[in-house]
């Protein structure tokens, strides 16, 4: 059954309203110094760090790359300050207008941002080293047009790391409940399995080179945190077991990624 794809506009109103993030300066001194493990929050720095990093590393400095889907900039930032070249992309015009602000304010040189649709970008072919995007392609009904237009953009030999969540998590229950209730407010979302990520980029004409899960917290969910008294207390335990079985299996967690080559 086909869906309509969400408008420019509906999507705009959807992540305007998450603007209310740790303010950057915060985000970076944690991605710098904690390795993101100290923002206890739904941006899961520490889960996309270590794997982040290991791409960066094959990377020659000065490389073009670009984060598709970059809210206020945090992991933007954070690369350019290992000297590479930058580009944020976002439809959120306040988060757009807080990272802009931060750039000048700060004398970053080396990023720069766009208000606009990753489904159709103003840039021209071949331009990128690496593309980013941590959290994004799950939002569209139609992923194959972004994986397309990342692979116009993208230059001969380029790569594109995607994280989304795991069809195989506790996620997928609780997200179909609280659309149930009414407490759902990010617009459409999917899962994906690593199987179904894989076969879309290899529709795209893209190689898949590696793909797996990403340990972190959350192989139970967040919702057993409003429990009265003794919710924090049961998150945090846990997310202890969570994290331990997540690094020791490769189908059960929140997060999954794949890494393709143009």
């Amino acid at each position: 059954m086909k869906h309509e794809e969400t408008s420019v506009n509906e999507l705009k109103n959807i992540w305007n309203k998450f603007n209310g993030y740790p303010n950057l300066d915060g985000l970076l001194k944690n991605l710098r110094e904690n390795d993101g493990k100290e923002i206890k929050d739904w941006l899961y720095l520490a889960t996309h760090l270590p794997f982040i990093r290991k791409e960066l590393k094959k990377l020659k400095k000065d490389s073009k790359i670009m984060e598709a889907g970059c809210g206020i900039g945090q992991w933007v930032f954070w690369m350019a300050e290992q000297d590479y070249q930058v580009v944020g992309v976002d439809l959120a015009p306040k988060a757009i207008a807080v990272a802009k602000k931060y750039a000048q304010k700060n004398n970053i040189k080396n990023c720069n941002f766009i208000e606009g649709d990753i489904r159709n970008l103003k840039i021209k072919d071949n331009y990128f080293d690496y593309i980013f995007s941590f959290g994004v392609l799950e939002h569209f009904h139609n992923p194959k047009v972004i994986l397309d237009e990342f692979k116009r953009v993208l230059k001969v030999g380029g790569k594109i790391f995607i994280s989304v969540p795991n069809k195989y998590s506790s996620h997928s229950f609780t997200r179909a409940i609280l659309k149930i209730i009414g407490r759902w407010d990010l617009g459409y979302e999917c899962s994906y399995s690593q199987k179904s990520l894989n076969k879309l980029f290899k529709k795209s004409g893209l190689k898949v080179l590696r793909s797996g899960l990403m340990p972190g917290i959350e192989l139970f969910g967040r919702g057993i945190s409003i429990i009265p008294l003794v919710g924090n207390f049961l998150f945090q335990l846990l997310s202890r077991i969570s994290f331990y079985i997540e690094s020791r299996q490769n189908t059960f967690g929140f997060w999954i990624y794949s890494v393709a080559e143009k």
